[in-house]
């Protein structure tokens, strides 16, 4: 069933651009010369159709879809200008092991430096779960956002700062995606930030999976099992050790450093880790 579901999103990424729609029986493919978005059934329903945006991301503090964005056509995949000042391009490149795979390009085509920030799989909506910046942090800035909730700040691998989750759940599947920065050119790239400039552009691999369950699996998906498409596999060894195996039941720790005013005191030129262990 998952690799079934996977060839049918191929199919709605791949398929030519035409003015005839096309049904793959899971998602919609828009005619009109248009392939902007994915298009699903509304549960409960077997004629109303809604539409989604393939990613979205911000332009300085305005939020920019691909609906907006790609009224045009490009070879293997679609294309289009926002505003005279940037383009953006999708390029599916298939499926690997069950995943579909393709990247997004955004190239600045004006003529000032533009910040683009915030690349998410399928837009930001508060119908769904996702993971993205929130506000202007320069550390802890990536939070979950869900359905009705409070956005939680969450922890990301150092090198993931910008990366992009968000899940999509339908009556016929669900699906969870993840947009991770790969390459640029005449652009300064900052931990969530990417300062293009006149003809600089930023790339992002754009990945989508299948899963089954609550929204948590969808996380579990691409964090755990697909391990954000870092690694092809990993290495447990440190942790198997014998003489590290105190950390299997150590569950909180602490970074400190020599120089920690909260644990020396530069004045007195004292240590103060009694009071330090006491105040954590």
């Amino acid at each position: 069933m998952k690799r079934i579901v996977m060839l049918m999103l191929t199919c709605l990424l791949l398929a030519p651009v035409s003015a005839v729609s096309q049904n793959t029986g899971f998602f919609k493919v828009a005619g009109d010369s248009k392939l902007t978005g994915l298009f699903y059934p509304e549960p409960g329903t077997s004629s109303a159709i809604r539409e989604v945006p393939l990613f979205s991301f911000r332009l300085g503090e305005l939020l920019v879809s691909s609906t907006d964005v790609l009224p045009g056509s490009l070879k293997d995949g679609v294309a289009g200008d926002y505003r005279g000042i940037i383009r953006a391009e999708f390029k599916p490149s298939g499926v690997e092991n069950g995943v579909f795979r393709g990247e997004i390009k955004l190239i600045n085509t004006g003529n000032d430096t533009l910040e683009i920030w915030n690349i998410l799989p399928f837009g930001e909506s508060p119908e769904r779960v996702y993971i993205t910046g929130l506000g202007r942090h320069r550390l802890s800035r990536t939070h979950l956002f869900r359905p009705e909730e409070k956005p939680v700040n969450v922890i990301v691998p150092d090198n993931a700062w910008n990366l992009g989750y968000a899940d999509l759940q339908t009556e016929k599947g669900h699906l969870c995606a993840l947009t991770r920065r790969s390459a640029h050119d005449k652009a300064q790239i900052k931990r969530f930030e990417n300062l293009l400039l006149p003809g600089g552009f930023v790339t992002y691999h754009f990945y989508a999976d299948t899963y089954r369950g609550n929204w948590q699996e969808g996380v579990r998906k691409m964090f755990q099992e697909h391990m954000l498409f870092d690694l092809d596999e990993f290495d447990n060894s440190l942790y198997e050790r014998e003489d590290l195996k105190w950390i299997r039941h150590t569950y909180v720790s602490h970074l400190l450093y020599a120089w920690d005013h909260l644990y020396f005191d530069s004045h007195t030129q004292e240590r103060t880790l009694e009071d330090f262990i006491k105040r954590g």
